[in-house]
């Protein structure tokens, strides 16, 4: 990824923080997020043995302070990882084409869709699902327009 995207990146996640974890953000721990890119056979792999799904999917989530569903980072630490996001880059590209919106576009969503889940988002019910897409949308959008992609949606 290149530098410019990558703090790009790094600043839509401070801002989904700041929005929703705020002690996090104002403290001066740094975090880290790791972002994973594998062929449809490993993400099936782990699809199958994660979540008992067969096939590729376009993002998966691993985080590493979830109790519960709830996030629940440990306090104090001055480096604090978040977990792993994976994402298959031959899904995502799959999934643009049906949505006809370019690639980067797909990859800014699951990026963002990724983060929420390290942070205890959840769709698994349509309350969470329709809440969950409410507040990625605006991160989405940022991104996009950082990446010199797209406009803001109305």
């Amino acid at each position: 990824m290149p530098q410019e995207a990558e703090r790009a990146l790094e600043d839509v996640f401070f801002q989904i923080l700041r929005a929703h974890c705020s002690p996090l953000a104002r403290s001066e721990t740094s975090v880290e997020v790791s972002i994973n890119l594998v062929s449809p056979e490993e993400m099936a792999e782990l699809n199958e043995a994660y979540r008992g799904t067969a096939g590729p999917t376009d993002v998966l989530s691993f985080p590493l302070w979830e109790e519960g569903g709830r996030f629940s980072p440990p306090v104090g630490w001055k480096d604090l990882p978040l977990g792993d996001i994976v994402v298959c880059d031959e899904v995502v590209a799959h999934h643009a084409g049906e949505r006809g919106v370019p690639v980067t576009e797909e990859l800014a969503l699951v990026l963002v869709h990724g983060f929420f889940h390290l942070l205890g988002w959840d769709h698994d019910t349509p309350e969470k699902e329709v809440a969950l897409w409410r507040e990625q949308d605006g991160p989405v959008q940022s991104l996009l327009r950082q990446w010199g992609l797209g406009a803001p949606k109305d």
